[in-house]
């Protein structure tokens, strides 16, 4: 049977949770000594019940988690495709004098736009740095003089 957590381990373990799994300053957050925190911690995170705990808790926020993410994707991709123009389906009805919904218009920056933050969200955005080439002055105006010739 599952022990249950005291009013103080729970406080100790919603600290945990909100301050980005931090030991000790959960400790101090519910109030113990910022002298005693950290050996506290070690021994209150080392029950096994509050292991168990912690693990349910934060495989349900992963949950949740996921449920939003995949709802955050699935409404961007349809944002791109519907940015992107009508579909063959719409302007076929259309030629027919059928409605639809709603016709778009392409609208290029809105599919960037949704793109991109998928591609954030999937973890496939790197942004990179452009280095300079180091050219000195020298070398600099020779490039130019070269050049010169040529216009």
């Amino acid at each position: 049977m599952k022990k249950k957590l005291n009013p103080r381990e729970r406080l100790v373990c919603k600290a945990y949770l909100e301050n980005g799994y931090n030991k000790t300053q959960a400790m101090i957050t519910a109030g113990f000594n910022p002298r005693s925190a950290r050996t506290l911690a070690t021994k209150v995170f080392a029950k096994d019940y509050i292991k168990e705990y912690l693990d349910e808790v934060m495989a349900a926020i992963e949950r949740k988690l996921e449920v939003r993410i995949e709802d955050k994707l699935d409404l961007l991709w349809k944002v791109a495709q519907r940015a992107y123009g009508p579909t063959d389906e719409e302007v076929e009805k259309a030629k027919e004098g059928i409605k639809t919904e709603c016709l778009f218009e392409f609208q290029p920056n809105a599919v960037v736009n949704a793109v991109s933050e998928l591609n954030k969200m999937q973890g496939h955005h790197h942004v990179e740095k452009k280095q300079e080439p180091a050219v000195d002055s020298q070398q600099l105006n020779e490039l130019i003089k070269e050049n010169e010739k040529d216009y």
